[in-house]
C-alpha cells in the first residue's frame, strides 16, 4: 500500500484494536506515518498490532499518533525506515506495555 500524504495504510481519528492487525510494505510517500497516521491509539489486552516494512518520507515510519498511544497488548514494528523520524512518533503520552522495535533506521 501506499498513501501520498500521512497514513500509509490507515490514517484515522481515533484507532482501537481488540483482535489482531497485520499491515506490510506500507509507505507514506509524501507524509508521516508509513504504516498508520492516527489522532489517538489504543491496542487491547490480547490484541496484536503488527508492521513490517514500513516508511514514511518524513515522521512516524511506522506508526504517528497526534496525542496518545496505549498499548496493553502487543506491539511490534520491524524493519521501519524513516529519514527524519523514529519508527514510532507520539506527540502525547504514549504507555506500553508490550512493545518490540526491530531494525529501525533513521540516517
Amino acid at each position: 500500500t501506499g498513501g501520498r500524504g500521512d497514513g500509509g495504510a490507515i490514517w484515522a481519528g481515533d484507532l482501537l484494536v481488540t483482535g489482531s492487525l497485520s499491515i506490510e510494505d506500507a509507505q507514506a510517500v509524501l507524509g508521516n506515518g508509513g504504516g498508520i497516521a492516527v489522532q489517538s491509539m489504543e491496542v487491547a489486552a490480547g490484541a496484536t498490532v503488527r508492521l513490517l516494512r514500513v516508511s514514511s518520507a518524513s515522521q512516524g515510519a511506522g506508526i504517528l499518533c497526534n496525542t496518545a498511544l496505549a498499548c496493553r497488548g502487543e506491539l511490534l514494528v520491524e524493519d521501519a525506515r524513516s529519514p527524519l523520524g523514529s519508527a514510532v512518533v507520539v506527540l502525547g503520552a504514549m504507555r506500553l506495555e508490550n512493545a518490540v522495535v526491530a531494525d529501525a533506521r533513521v540516517p
